[in-house]
């Protein structure tokens, strides 16, 4: 039984490290222990080989992929950032057309038409960063989502804030409301330098 296991170790052990590519050259027929040593050490060098070739090929695909998941979020912080200069600009229109008198008619619904475009703008870069922040926090930017998260929120107050006024009838006081918006238009600068920041971080890593 040991001789046949044996002749079959052999042939099969040889075809093996023919299959990786290896010339092999016969032993003598007269020295089967040696034939066997002499294909297990080609075949040992030879699986190193493709165990090495597929190490490498498997750290070339994770490095492509890890370039594609950060080209991914690159572009995705870049539309924050986008958004949010859209944002503070449009915050720059309406605090310049605050009156100083109560506005009526035609102005407070244009006054008004304005403030719910923006909020709409920043619900939408709340869920441009929701989609994202986890990814931004992973790549050690839990400040710049922090700071982006924090800005968006008191821009958001800002507005619900002077939605209120603009619809009441309390009394009017633009300087509280200016200051306010003004508030607001800092929080989400803040929100733009913490963004870029962190893109510039993403485009110098490895």
């Amino acid at each position: 039984m040991r001789t046949i296991s044996h002749h079959i170790l052999v042939p099969s052990v040889l075809a093996l490290a023919c299959l990786t590519g290896v010339v092999c050259e016969a032993a003598p027929a007269s020295s089967p222990t040696a034939t066997t040593a002499g294909a297990a050490s080609v075949l040992l060098d030879s699986v190193t080989g493709i165990v090495n070739w597929f190490n490498n090929l498997n750290s070339q695909f994770d490095a492509l992929t890890i370039s594609a998941q950060r080209g991914q979020l690159e572009r995705a912080v870049d539309q924050l950032r986008k958004g949010l200069y859209a944002l503070e600009a449009d915050s720059q229109n309406l605090l310049d057309r605050i009156p100083d008198e109560r506005p009526t008619g035609v102005e407070r619904d244009s006054l008004l038409a304005l403030d719910r475009k923006l909020m709409n703008e920043v619900n939408q870069l709340r869920r441009d960063q929701r989609a994202v922040g986890a990814d931004i926090r992973l790549n050690d930017g839990t400040d710049a989502d922090e700071s982006v998260t924090g800005g968006l929120a008191k821009r958001g107050a800002v507005l619900s804030s002077v939605e209120h006024q603009l619809g009441s009838t309390t009394v009017w006081d633009a300087n509280a409301t200016r200051a306010s918006l003004k508030q607001g238009i800092l929080a989400v600068r803040n929100a733009q330098q913490a963004a870029t920041e962190f893109r510039k971080k993403l485009a110098a890593a490895p």
